[in-house]
């Protein structure tokens, strides 16, 4: 579940809790307990001093109301245990400098192209030639009710391409491809089935694929619906992938998460009192 933690003071409402300046501005004070004070993991997406994207892995949703504590205010805690490994079902930000091959493989197609990651930034290059590909793959697969979710960007200097998504190799097939040197956005569902999304993606972007049960398939840009797919279903399980073609085009991923869906979100009807320990 995601919520939102503001250093400002307002009205709790939804995802969205205010905490005024009572917690530290680097969030490292930040803990999320269940009602038998077991500490959940979570995952700061995004933060600074005003707010932090906070993700927390609840350990159990079952029908009806649970309840989970947000503690803050702590001056003694000075590091935070944002960790998105245990938060996800595959998590990676590409720390340090090389590829964690526990989670990844790597296949390079010709001789031009190659990978590297630095500043928790994974980038894939493709060569100049036509045979050129170069192509990040999980060694995990993942099937319906799964949310798959990328920040990257793609640049281009000639030709074709770049994609992402869910592919095993077949079809159908469910990524995003960006292309023709007018960085236009493509939904792929099978090799019959390709949907324009727009053009102008250059810059970061956030990639969302969910995968509703048997019903549908939805891609999402920046939190904004591009496509719902209906027609073209499977419920075969896939690995993410990441690919870079021919003609010198380049890939940066700044993550990579992959976490459960369910048709009915849970939802937060209440927020209770601020209370002192």
């Amino acid at each position: 579940m995601k919520f939102i933690v503001h250093r400002i003071t307002g009205t709790d409402s939804g995802s969205d809790v205010f905490v005024s300046t009572n917690c530290q501005d680097d969030y490292d004070d930040i803990r999320f307990t269940n009602s038998s004070n077991q500490v959940l993991d979570y995952w700061i997406e995004s933060s600074d001093s005003s707010s932090a994207t906070i993700w927390v892995e609840a350990d159990s949703l079952a029908s009806g109301n649970i309840t989970l504590y947000l503690y803050y205010g702590n001056a003694s805690e000075t590091t935070a245990v944002s960790n998105g490994e245990n938060t996800f079902d595959l998590f990676d930000d590409f720390e340090g400098s090389s590829l964690d091959t526990d989670k990844w493989s790597a296949s390079i197609q010709g001789s031009g192209g190659g990978y590297s990651i630095g500043s928790s930034v994974l980038r894939v290059d493709s060569g100049s030639s036509t045979n050129d590909r170069v192509m990040i793959s999980a060694k995990s697969s993942f099937g319906t009710n799964t949310i798959v979710e990328m920040r990257l960007r793609c640049d281009e200097y000639s030709g074709t391409v770049g994609s992402w998504g869910l592919n095993n190799g077949g079809n159908p097939t469910y990524y995003f491809k960006v292309q023709s040197n007018q960085y236009n956005a493509e939904a792929i569902t099978s090799s019959n089935s390709l949907t324009p999304l727009g053009t102008g993606y250059t810059g970061w972007h956030t990639w969302k694929i969910i995968r509703n049960g048997s019903t549908n398939i939805k891609f999402y840009i920046d939190n904004s619906l591009k496509k719902t797919e209906s027609t073209y279903i499977s419920t075969s399980s896939m690995p993410v992938r990441i690919m870079a073609y021919y003609n010198y085009n380049t890939i940066y991923s700044d993550w990579v998460l992959v976490r459960k869906y369910t048709a009915t979100e849970p939802t937060i009807p209440s927020w209770g009192e601020e209370e002192s320990l």
